[in-house]
């Protein structure tokens, strides 16, 4: 078994316990360290492979999404079943997986039930039509990625770019704030979309929203419910958005948003 440990993040104690509790549940493991902003994702892109039979990630959402797309990214093509133990501030994946958050020890132990289940991934596709011609290196997750939770677009995605200040201080409270500095700054407004599904236009003349969220799970931002009836194994992504122009007020976009955190869905 190989763990990608973000020691970055997380810190070595961490990962000395972590290891003691494999160790103790008789599972053989190597810890493999990141330091650095793209380490998951170039050390299990350039990982040999064959010497594990899974990839565990400790961290957050960050740190397991990378791991997964070095994995899809490999030449050779090859698959290992993954885990994750959730270290990290917003931990959305954990959440929509059914992972608990608050103890480590119980996402450790499920590791040695040897239990998998299958999951979605949405491929995403920035500024192209095809996979030809990607980057082989870092440089590919600019081009093409695989979204495992939730995609963000609009005040959703600016307020999760602005919690990235605040998430080492806060955790994820930084969602909250970030919210009402967008609101101060008058961030709330409506942008426009091309929506096509099944390679025909959903909406003629585009779709105008302060909200956009493409959902794999049912979390995103931290815990809120965006979409409480997505589910990360239906073969399905879903699409939410407000399209009622009163609703797109900064106090109503906000409260919508509150309401999604508190656990109600939108």
């Amino acid at each position: 078994m190989a763990v990608i440990f973000n020691g970055y993040v997380s810190g070595a104690a961490l990962g000395e316990e972590i290891q003691t509790k494999l160790f103790d549940l008789d599972i053989r493991s190597d810890i493999i360290e990141c330091e650095a902003d793209l380490d998951p994702f170039m050390k299990v892109l350039e990982l040999e492979i064959d010497n594990y039979s899974a990839l565990i990630a400790v961290g957050g959402d960050g740190t397991f999404n990378q791991m997964i797309n070095g994995m899809l990214a490999r030449p050779d093509k090859k698959r290992l079943p993954v885990g994750l133990v959730p270290t990290g501030n917003s931990n959305d994946i954990a959440r929509s997986l059914g992972i608990s958050i608050d103890d480590i020890t119980s996402a450790i132990e499920s590791l040695s039930k040897c239990e998998a289940i299958g999951i979605d991934t949405t491929r995403v596709l920035i500024d192209r039509s095809s996979e030809s011609g990607l980057a082989t290196d870092a440089g590919r997750l600019q081009q093409c990625r695989h979204m495992l939770s939730n995609a963000s677009l609009s005040m959703p995605a600016r307020i999760a770019n602005g919690a990235n200040t605040w998430k080492g201080c806060f955790g994820s409270s930084a969602y909250g704030i970030s919210t009402f500095f967008q609101g101060v700054s008058c961030g709330f407004v409506e942008d426009c979309y091309q929506l096509t599904i099944d390679d025909k236009p959903f909406v003629q003349g585009g779709v105008n929203t302060t909200l956009m969220q493409v959902s794999n799970g049912k979390y995103s931002n931290g815990g809120m419910i965006m979409n409480p009836f997505a589910s990360v194994n239906d073969g399905l992504i879903d699409i939410t958005w407000i399209s009622d122009p009163t609703w797109m007020t900064t106090y109503s976009t906000s409260g919508i948003m509150s309401d999604a955190r508190s656990g109600g869905g939108i």
